[in-house]
């Protein structure tokens, strides 16, 4: 069996090293702690917040500044840049846990964003200052999400297909050319 092995380290905390029937030896240092997980975690998100809003706002600087340069409407720049820019953190999310075979973690990460961006962001940013919107062509789009759950709820295998993915892709691809010539 194992014994204890007693000894001081180079930084002068001492360490105890428990030899392990298999020959494995485990050092454990005493009078070391590793960062409390919980502040470090709160500094992480206090910068990421930090970063989130300034970064935000410089974005938003940007695009509007090549929107003007090239003579585009913002909500064509807001479509294609700012809309891509902040949907791809939830993609990459949606194909890793795609790879874990998580669908539901899927399906969460897709309608929460959704629900979020459409309800909460929306309403946030009203209340703030009001939104003239085009309701022509935003109404289709709004309500089109629900077509979508829907047809997942009935289809018999409850699976979101190779076919179905590239319809929604094609979909996607058709309101962005029907915005870039409205």
């Amino acid at each position: 069996m194992g014994g204890y092995v007693y000894g001081e380290a180079a930084s002068a905390s001492s360490h105890h090293v428990k030899a392990v029937s298999s020959g494995v030896a485990i050092t454990i240092y005493e009078g070391q702690h590793e960062p409390r997980p919980m502040l470090k975690a709160t500094i992480f998100v206090l910068v990421g917040l930090l970063g989130l809003v300034f970064g935000g706002e410089f974005f938003v600087d940007v695009a509007s500044g090549i929107a003007i340069n090239f003579g585009m409407q913002e909500r064509i720049i807001g479509l294609l840049i700012v809309g891509l820019g902040t949907s791809v953190p939830g993609l990459i999310t949606s194909i890793a846990a795609a790879r874990k075979k998580d669908a539901g973690m899927v399906l969460g990460n897709v309608l929460g964003s959704n629900i979020f961006n459409v309800f909460f962001t929306l309403g946030a940013t009203a209340v703030i200052k009001p939104i003239p919107l085009d309701l022509a062509l935003n109404s289709v789009i709004l309500i089109r999400p629900h077509y979508f759950v829907a047809y997942i709820s009935l289809s018999k295998n409850k699976t979101l297909g190779r076919l179905m993915g590239a319809f929604l892709l094609a979909v996607y691809i058709g309101y962005i050319a029907n915005a870039l010539m409205s």
